[in-house]
């Protein structure tokens, strides 16, 4: 498991753990395209609110 990343929003701090599955969810969510892919595109802003979201849903479920 990767180590946890902390999202805090208002008083309230959740932990973010991509777990194996949790990536493979996130690369299905996302047609199949490869993790370190969909990294890049989030970090340069490409993805959009969807990719953000489908991010987020992986690492906190």
């Amino acid at each position: 498991m990767i180590a946890a990343a902390t999202l805090k929003q208002g008083k309230t701090t959740h932990k973010l753990r991509f777990t194996t599955g949790a990536l493979m969810r996130f690369e299905e969510d996302n047609n199949g395209k490869a993790f370190d892919v969909l990294l890049d595109d989030l970090i340069q802003g490409k993805g959009g609110v969807r990719l953000l979201v489908s991010a987020l849903s992986a690492g906190l479920d």
